[in-house]
């Protein structure tokens, strides 16, 4: 199989946005596929675990103290804040 380019894709796009089917079919599977990345991202990290991620634009560092079905609680350094993140927007830290 070859590889798509993103100028590829956003060319497609434009060249069909009239067809509605065709656009939601394609939004399903970005979708699809996005979710699988995030499920097997999950299986990356375990409690206890040093991530980064990003915040209302800023870079941010904390500890995973849960792991649920579809996001990661990670506790912000030195805060009370915790975070519901997406474990495809997590970083593992390794010391």
């Amino acid at each position: 199989m070859s590889e798509i380019t993103v100028a590829q894709v956003h060319a497609f796009i434009l060249n069909n946005y009239k067809n509605r089917a065709l656009l939601k079919e394609l939004n399903e599977s970005i979708t699809i596929a996005w979710k699988a990345g995030n499920m097997a991202a999950k299986d990356d990290f375990k409690i206890g675990d040093k991530v980064a991620f990003k915040a209302r634009g800023f870079n941010k560092t904390g500890i995973v103290t849960k792991i649920n079905r579809k996001k990661i609680i990670v506790k912000e350094n030195n805060s009370i804040i915790s975070w519901n993140c997406t474990p495809g927007s997590l970083t593992k830290i390794v010391d």
